[in-house]
């Protein structure tokens, strides 16, 4: 898809969203962000024999732990939990 002559790029989620819903195309998008859309028929996932999820990878990186203030501390907890990594 990197190589094809037509496609959109788009610099945020939001805009992405906005034109699958106008049609203009496809796009894997975060459940969590269209689950609603989808509840409501708005938008319709395709019926893909393959491909249908997407991974990436995510890098947390702290150069020193103990001097992380409070909010960044909460932050990477809040993260490690949500991503159920240990």
């Amino acid at each position: 898809w990197l190589g094809a002559d037509m496609r959109w790029t788009v610099s945020h989620l939001r805009n992405s969203i906005d034109m699958v819903n106008q049609n203009l195309g496809y796009a894997w998008l975060p459940k969590t962000q269209i689950a609603h859309l989808i509840e409501d028929k708005t938008l319709i996932p395709l019926n893909l024999d393959q491909g249908t999820t997407r991974t990436l990878n995510l890098y947390l990186m702290c150069n020193d732990n103990d001097r992380l203030g409070p909010a960044a501390q909460e932050f990477k907890e809040q993260l490690i939990a949500l991503t159920n990594f240990s």
